[in-house]
């Protein structure tokens, strides 16, 4: 039963292609219009499912956007 959740879940997604987000606290993707809560950091808008994960971002955002990123945001890249 749950395989067939599963599947009914992915060709919804199919059928009506919409942007997939990852909360960069949880690890969860999904639609974005799924995603309840959002910040903003070094001009990116990162999205969360949950108030915890945004509160967490929000308190130590260079622990959860990776060295890279920030480095390309710096250089203007």
């Amino acid at each position: 039963m749950a395989v067939c959740l599963a599947l009914q879940s992915i060709y919804k997604v199919m059928d009506n292609p919409e942007e997939m987000v990852k909360d960069v606290v949880c690890g969860m993707v999904m639609p974005k219009s799924r995603m309840k809560f959002s910040s903003e950091f070094l001009g990116k808008v990162y999205y969360f499912d949950t108030e915890n994960d945004k509160h967490l971002f929000d308190a130590y955002p260079d622990y959860w956007v990776p060295e890279e990123e920030r480095e390309k945001f710096r250089k203007g890249k």
